[in-house]
């Protein structure tokens, strides 16, 4: 008996032991349990903010680090642009107010000239790595760039297009769109129909004109992609070009260059024109850095003394009238860009007199674009040199329009059926009224949804984009 208390009391230590490590364990199971639920609420939570357009995730508008290029400001400028096409196609409530019609107003108000910036843009960015290449005389990079540009380049223009033409005869379908003139019967009908117009829509040999004209060649589903043809056959041209010219010398091919858009626009092929601009715009900027006078005037503080001063206060004189004559360059841009349809017969002063301007032989609709396109060329020049011009579009929101601008142009018009037309207008007009306040609040709704269809477009065309990356390593054979 004396012996059995020790015992007792060694098992119940023992069971004591036991519990603490039982009840151990089920704290960890609980734990692990919860610490399940808060990592799939996590997921899930991350999940959904991802799903979000940018602009409403989290520091969405936070300017990516790959996106940080030296002409990420034209992408901004091509952002901007496209909401332009944005407001001329789609909400139309402040077109027939007298104001905008004015000079200078009316380019922030009309489409065409925005279509017609998109040109001269593309030309700088197709071809500004290219002459790079070309000053570096590294002609196997530039073989190698051609080659990947040119067979990239049909994929990378009427694949989304295609999406985007799909994305509508889906919503013709389900009669979720207010334009109802290609729905077909059944979904099988419509996805025909679909796939006879996208092949109809690509091809790469057909007539263009260069300007709209109705018809005008297009897909039948999306009136606005009349400009991707002219999109491909201007690329094609900017890089015959580049192949023709690459041997020149720097002042041999800016002459060449000149010679030919002067050409272009005696033919009327303004659209070429408009590339090969954007081509001259590159090609002088790396001739001449729009930086460079920033640098020369950052002087040593040493050397700001009474003998230097003087040099300084007339260089930064003329600076200021460098600066001058480019914003003036800007105005004069935006002036010719407001020009009217009917290039200013019938529009206010001065435009009257800029339509007895236009050569002789243009034919109609052809005249309103040598104006758009001249003042395209100026606009993009003036941005180019001067930082003061450029500052607005380095902002994170230019540069996310920037990044979603394709988008934006590729799906307006399918939230223009589907949505403005649908709800939106009506609702206004129940509600709300033609008043200025009501435009302005249904142009904000309408946008919000235009920019985030853009985004989620975007997300789409990024893999389209890689698709054509994948598909030239897998069939480009590597040579020496």
């Amino acid at each position: 008996m004396e012996q059995s208390l020790p015992l007792l009391s060694q098992t119940a230590e023992d069971d004591t032991q036991y519990l603490d490590i039982e009840l151990e364990k089920a704290s960890q199971r609980q734990e692990s349990t919860s610490s399940k639920v808060i990592r799939y609420l996590l997921f899930a939570v991350s999940l959904l903010h991802s799903a979000l357009p940018r602009f409403l995730q989290i520091g969405g508008l936070n300017p990516r680090k790959d996106r940080q290029h030296s002409t990420a400001w034209l992408d901004a400028l091509r952002g901007y642009a496209a909401c332009v096409v944005v407001k001329f196609h789609v909400h139309e409530g402040f077109s027939h107010r007298e104001f905008f019609h004015f000079p200078i107003i009316h380019a922030f108000e009309a489409g065409r000239g925005s279509v017609v910036i998109f040109f001269v843009i593309s030309g700088y960015v197709l071809s500004v790595r290219m002459l790079k290449m070309i000053r570096a005389r590294n002609s196997a990079q530039l073989l190698g760039s051609l080659a990947s540009a040119t067979f990239r380049r049909w994929l990378r223009l009427y694949a989304p297009t295609a999406f985007a033409t799909l994305l509508l005869a889906l919503a013709m379908q389900m009669g979720w769109s207010s334009h109802e003139e290609l729905r077909q019967p059944t979904l099988y009908q419509q996805l025909s129909h679909w796939v006879m117009d996208t092949i109809y829509a690509s091809d790469p040999f057909h007539n263009i004109m260069g300007w709209w004209v109705d018809p005008v060649y297009r897909t039948e589903y999306l009136f606005q992609m009349w400009t991707i043809p002219i999109e491909f056959r201007g690329s094609m041209a900017l890089f015959l070009f580049v192949l023709a010219c690459c041997k020149l010398s720097t002042r041999g091919r800016m002459i060449a260059c000149w010679m030919l858009i002067i050409a272009c626009y005696r033919w009327q092929v303004v659209y070429v024109a408009c590339f090969l601009a954007g081509l001259f715009i590159a090609d002088i900027s790396l001739s001449y850095p729009p930086d460079q006078l920033q640098k020369l005037l950052q002087l040593p503080q040493n050397q700001l003394d009474a003998d230097v001063t003087p040099p300084g206060r007339r260089w930064q004189w003329r600076t200021i009238a460098h600066q001058s004559g480019f914003i003036l360059m800007f105005i004069m841009g935006l002036f010719l860009l407001s020009i009217p349809e009917d290039t200013g017969i019938n529009g206010p002063f001065p435009f009257q007199y800029i339509s007895r301007l236009t050569p002789s032989y243009y034919v109609k609709l052809a005249d309103e674009y040598f104006w758009l396109s001249i003042g395209a060329i100026l606009l993009v020049l003036a941005l180019e040199y001067s930082p003061i011009l450029q500052a607005p579009l380095k902002w994170s929101f230019s540069l996310y329009l920037g990044e979603i601008s394709f988008g934006i142009y590729a799906t307006h018009v399918l939230m223009k059926y589907t949505i403005y037309e649908n709800w939106l207008r009506p609702w206004q007009q129940n509600h709300l009224g033609d008043s200025i306040w009501a435009d302005c609040l249904v142009g904000t709704i309408i946008f919000l949804f235009i920019f985030a269809s853009g985004d989620y477009f975007t997300r789409v065309d990024t893999r389209i984009v890689a698709f054509g990356r994948w598909l030239q390593s897998k069939t480009f054979e590597e040579w020496e």
